[in-house]
Parts: C-alpha cells; structure tokens; sequence
C-alpha cells in the first residue's frame, strides 16, 4: 500500500486545505478500512502511520471532553470503541487518562454508566505528574465534587469485589490456618 493508493482512496476529503474535527474522522476511519485490507504481517510504514493518526485521534478525543465537555468528541470515541477499534480503557499516550476519567472529572453521568456497561475498568489510574499520586476515575469525580459519580464508580467497586470475594473457594478454617503456618517456613 502506497501514499498515492491511500491518496485516491480518499479521494476529495483531501482536497481542503483545512480538515475539522468531522472529516478527520471520517479520514481516519478510511485509512483504518485501507490498513484492514493489508495482507502482509508485518506492519507497513502506511499502516504504521494509519495507528499513529488513530492514537492521536483517541487522544484528542479524551482531550476534548476533559476540557470542553465535548459531546461529538464522546461520540466519536463511542464509535470507536464499538467498532472495536480501540478499548473502553485506552489510556492517553502523554498523560494516561481515560475516557471514564475524563466524563467523571466533567460529571458526565450518564456518560460515566455507558463507559461502565461497555465495561470501562474503574481500577485504571494515572499519575499526578511531579507527586506520588495515582487518581482512579472515583478520586478524580471526588476532588472536582461529583459526589454522585463517586458513589456509583465506588458502589460498582464495591460489587466487583464481593463477586470475587464470592468466587473464593471456602476452605475450612484448620486447613487456612495449616497453609499459613506452612509459608512461615518457607
């Protein structure tokens, strides 16, 4: 695949000398189509460039609703992640921030439950950068006072733990405490 068979592809859209937010992704998702299409293994300079675009997309994207609330952006994001094209949980390149995190900083409700029935990972967090800190989506809901987002990310927490504490096998007691004591003389 070559930049001229990418070029005709795409035909008009690339005629502009401006592209917004809308036909960049519409770009995008044709260059995806042509890097589906490959049939090499191994990852062509084209396709590489296709998944740097599409990293930087996601990318924007999390940027937007972090700092403008931006429904298109959520949206596209959506569309992203149903086509399979990338996971619930992508995490910002530079700063490892989440879509959850960002609609939770935001008090997105709404967009928070359709993160969290597409399965978006309430455990991820990101780094503080220059502190020791690490934020999950809950800690970010709390410190910009979405008190309502926090205790649906914490009451799902919750749940998530009881099913795996219930999955545990029970044991007797004697026999807990026998391989306890075993580890003390290993």
């Amino acid at each position: 695949m070559f930049l001229e068979d990418v070029l005709e592809f795409l035909g008009d859209s690339t005629d502009q000398s401006v592209v917004n937010e809308e036909n960049m992704i519409n770009i995008l998702f044709r260059l995806l189509e042509i890097g589906d299409s490959c049939s090499s293994d191994s990852k062509s300079e084209s396709e590489q460039n296709v998944t740097h675009q599409l990293f930087r997309n996601a990318d924007e994207l999390i940027q937007n609703v972090w700092t403008a609330s931006s429904e298109q952006a959520f949206r596209d994001f959506m569309t992203l992640v149903k086509d399979g094209v990338i996971p619930v949980d992508y995490q910002h390149s530079r700063n490892s921030i989440t879509m959850l995190m960002a609609a939770s900083v935001k008090g997105m409700k709404e967009w928070v439950t359709t993160l969290l029935e597409r399965g978006a990972n309430i455990g991820t967090r990101c780094k503080i950068p220059y502190q020791e800190k690490y934020l999950s989506a809950a800690d970010w809901a709390m410190d910009y006072g979405h008190a309502e987002i926090f205790e649906l990310l914490r009451a799902r927490e919750n749940a998530e733990v009881i099913m795996i504490y219930r999955m545990i096998p029970r044991f007797p007691s004697y026999f807990l405490m026998y391989a306890l004591n075993m580890n003390m003389y290993l």
